[in-house]
């Protein structure tokens, strides 16, 4: 858990026996900026064994000052977390997927920090099963991969729930039985690797919202079964502003003024839905 409340920051994880880690270089210094104004940075910073840092808080309304952690963890022997959790305030998040480790929920969370996360150019990458990632003004970056990428691909038990208040939204995600990807006033951008739910019976949700916002979704490296395999409803709804609706392997199609309607096979139990109320909406389907 990485936690900072304005004067400390902490990194641990949830077993009994820590993994040990080695604080390779804890630098501060003032911004060029500050320098400028006159501005004075922190007065003292502290690392202590347990990865703990901390430094004296001020109540100057002047104090600028940058701050970077790098923490190293012993990438062996192999590893099996149940919950390895993130949070900051102010500070961004940076996590480099290439430790041998495997863990089960991986949570993240920024007030006002940006995340970035990047297992895509490792040959041992961080496996995380469930991730979930939260902020209010900071931007979200995520490259997740799935077990030991999956190929062959294989029905996949994972969920993701990425969320923020106004900040931006890039992630490439595998997506298992539960994707949820939602901003308030930012815009998302998401490239969805579909695997599958673990079970044939079960069901796959794939969600993305943002009220204010731009939302651009792709299916990306989709297995062709899969795609032959999709029967269902589809429907397009748009308030106020152009439709564009495609695809030359539907049927029963109807469109109006500011919907589309169409279905594959008689009997699916697919459902695909995109709801817009002012902006433009275009569905491209490559069935």
């Amino acid at each position: 858990m990485s936690k900072d409340d304005g004067n400390y920051l902490r990194f641990t994880d949830t077993n009994s026996q820590p993994p040990e880690l080695n604080m390779k270089s804890v630098a501060t210094w003032s911004h060029p900026r500050c320098k400028v104004l006159g501005i004075t940075s922190l007065p003292r910073i502290r690392l202590l064994s347990n990865g703990e840092v901390e430094y004296e808080s001020t109540d100057q309304e002047d104090m600028c000052t940058d701050m970077e952690v790098l923490v190293s963890f012993r990438p062996w022997p192999k590893r099996t977390l149940n919950l390895f959790q993130l949070q900051s305030n102010f500070l961004d998040l940076w996590v480099e997927g290439s430790l041998e480790w495997e863990i089960n929920n991986l949570l993240t969370h920024t007030s006002h920090g940006d995340t970035f996360y990047s297992g895509a150019r490792f040959q041992d990458p961080l496996i995380t099963h469930d991730v979930f990632s939260t902020s209010l003004t900071g931007e979200i970056f995520g490259y997740y991969l799935a077990d030991g990428n999956l190929k062959p691909m294989q029905p996949l038990n994972h969920t993701t729930d990425i969320h923020t208040t106004t900040g931006e939204i890039w992630a490439a995600v595998p997506h298992g039985s539960l994707t949820n990807i939602s901003t308030i006033r930012g815009n998302v951008k998401a490239f969805v690797v579909p695997f599958g739910a673990a079970n044939q019976d079960d069901s796959s949700q794939l969600h993305t919202s943002s009220d204010q916002g731009r939302t651009f979704v792709s299916l990306y490296d989709a297995p062709p079964e899969s795609l032959e395999g999709w029967y269902g409803d589809l429907e397009a709804r748009i308030l106020h502003g152009p439709l564009k609706f495609d695809s030359s392997a539907l049927q029963d199609f109807e469109k109006g003024d500011g919907f589309g309607k169409a279905k594959r096979g008689r009997e699916g139990e697919s459902v695909m839905e995109a709801y817009i109320d002012t902006g433009e909406l275009a569905v491209l389907l490559g069935l």
